[in-house]
Order: C-alpha cells, then sequence, then structure tokens
C-alpha cells in the first residue's frame, strides 16, 4: 500500500540556533573553580579576577594554534570564516603517492588510517605514506576492482568499498585480509547486483547495500549470506523501484530507501513488509518530490530527505 497517514513537512525556513551558554557564566564558573582550589590565596584569586574581566573568554589551544574548547563546557559560537587569501590548502595528489586525482569517497577507520577510494584503486594514508590496494592476478587477497565510490566502516570494525560494478569489497583491518562479493545469478543468496550505490547497517550489525538497479541487498555476518528485496509490480508491499538512489536506517532500525523516480520506501524490521511514499499533487502533506537525493535520520529521531527539485522534506514520525 501507499503510505498516506505520515505527514511531511517542506522546510521553507532557517532552523533556529540554540542559545549557548553565555561568555559571563563561563568566567563565573572558572573563578569557582578555581576558588574552591585556591582559597589560601587571597591575592592570586583577586589577581585572577582582574586578568579574567579584562582579558574576556578563555580558551585553550591545539598544538597547531588553534582554539580549543576546554574540558567540561559547551563550545560557543565559531570564530568568522578567514579570508580567503588567509587560507592555505594543502594539496595531495599523485605526485605524494595517491593512487589517482579523482577521489569519490573519505572514511577514517579505528586505527587513525584514512582512507580514500578512486578510479584507481583504495588508498590507505597514515599521514605520510600511501598504501594502495589493487586486484592483483598473482594475490588473490586484494579488492577486486580498481573503480569504486563509497568507503564504510562498520561496528564490527570492518571496511566495506562499494564499486560501480564490480560488486563488494571487505577488508579486515586485524587480519589483513579482502572478501569480495559479487553478485551470481544462480546464488540467491549472493548480492543483488554489482553496481553499489548505498551501504547502511542497523541495530542488529546487518549491513543493507543499495543497487543501481537490482534493489537492496541485506548482508547477515550470522550466516554470511545476502537476503535481496526487490520490486514486485503484483506486490504493494514490496520495494518501490529496485533503483536505490539514497539509503539510511533510522535509530529504531527502520530502513528507509530514496528512489530515482517511484519515491521512498519504508521498511519495517518486525514485519518484514515495505510502505511506499510517494508525491501526491492534490495532499500537501504528501512526500513532497519522488526523485530522492539524500537521508538523513538525526539523533532526535527525524528523516530528513532531500529531493531533486521538491527542496527538502522533514517527517517526524512521533
Amino acid at each position: 500500500m501507499t503510505g498516506k497517514a505520515e505527514a511531511f513537512s517542506l522546510i521553507r525556513t532557517k532552523l533556529q540556533r540554540p542559545r549557548l551558554p553565555g561568555d559571563l557564566s563561563r568566567r563565573r564558573q572558572l573563578v569557582r573553580l578555581h576558588l574552591r582550589s585556591s582559597w589560601k590565596r587571597p591575592l592570586a584569586v583577586l589577581a585572577l579576577l582582574s586578568i579574567l574581566v579584562l582579558a574576556g573568554p578563555l580558551t585553550a589551544s591545539y598544538a597547531d594554534g588553534a582554539q580549543a574548547p576546554l574540558k567540561g563546557e559547551e563550545q560557543t559560537e565559531s570564530p568568522p570564516p578567514l579570508r580567503p587569501d588567509q587560507v592555505r590548502f594543502d594539496h595531495i595528489t599523485t605526485e605524494d603517492g595517491l593512487s589517482e586525482n579523482r577521489v569519490w569517497g573519505i572514511t577514517q577507520d579505528r586505527q587513525g588510517f584514512l582512507w580514500f577510494t578512486s578510479l584507481d584503486g583504495i588508498n590507505r594514508y597514515d599521514g605520510h605514506e600511501f598504501k594502495v590496494y589493487k586486484p592483483d592476478p598473482q594475490n588473490p587477497n586484494n579488492p577486486a576492482s580498481t573503480l569504486y565510490q563509497f568507503a564504510f566502516q562498520d561496528s564490527k570494525g570492518m571496511l566495506w568499498f562499494s564499486s560501480f560494478g564490480q560488486g563488494l569489497s571487505r577488508f579486515d583491518p586485524e587480519a589483513e585480509q579482502w572478501t569480495n562479493f559479487r553478485h551470481d545469478p544462480q546464488d540467491p543468496n549472493s548480492l543483488g547486483g554489482d553496481a553499489i550505490w548505498g551501504i547502511a547497517e542497523d541495530p542488529q550489525g546487518d549491513l543493507w547495500i543499495g543497487t543501481e538497479a537490482d534493489g537492496l541487498s541485506r548482508f547477515s555476518y550470522e550466516t554470511g549470506q545476502f537476503t535481496r528485496y526487490q520490486h514486485d509490480p503484483d506486490d504493494p508491499n514490496s520495494l518501490s523501484s529496485n533503483q536505490v538512489n539514497a539509503l539510511e536506517v533510522d535509530r529504531s532500525g527502520v530502513v528507509w530507501v530514496g528512489h530515482v523516480s517511484d519515491g521512498l520506501s519504508r521498511f519495517h524490521p518486525q514485519t518484514g513488509q515495505w510502505t511506499r511514499y510517494r508525491h501526491n499533487p492534490d495532499d500537501p502533506h504528501s512526500l513532497g518530490y519522488d526523485y530522492i537525493l539524500a537521508l538523513h535520520a538525526d539523533r532526535s529521531g527525524v528523516l530528513w530527505i532531500g529531493t531533486y527539485g521538491g527542496g527538502l522534506d522533514r517527517l517526524d514520525e512521533s
């Protein structure tokens, strides 16, 4: 069925900035802390009070000189942006060891390494040198492709990389082991398609893989297999379309899928059924547009939906 009970809000105004503690309250709190530890030194306390009043807000600094918020304090408004002539961008290219100058995906693992996907392999960067991973006919312990887009680390510490047409590659940082997953027409428990457009993880630790034209696949660590979800024109409780353009899992485990021109699909893990949401010009509270570009579930449980032409939708199911 097509979802009609949900009300999608079209965002037309700017979000209000939350009110943060002022500089005066910060100074007072710091003075109180200092008084408790330095009550035997009244002259030092008076000197400190004078310095605080004259000097303004106190800040800490990182090693590079950038200001950092004091521990236990909320950060105030950020300073105004530097002028273009005050900014220096460092450039890292193939001359520095990067495998290719078109970088599609970026993530950082638990060990601190940065990972960059490109059209010529996967790059691991330690801040000084690159290690590039590419297919090697003489060594199967490598990724299966050179053309990668998304980079994602799951809750188990595994790194996943999606390719443009050669499936999915997983890297185990502890074992330094690559595993490649491909679609197999003869195996219904294999990856649904080889062109990957999104990766997300649910609260149970299962991975959801969105494909360009072959629906959605769910990977279970317990079985090591994929479960496929695809559009069925005869089943209104199936996925709205096999073209997955955006993918998100909210805090309750509900899976949201944005499609190229077929609206939004919602998967309820308890029932195993899909609900479809489409734009209805006669309903001002329906989905604003059927072409979905981006999805994000925020910490309060609100789903944000970026559309291609219909602005931004906000859905609060609570």
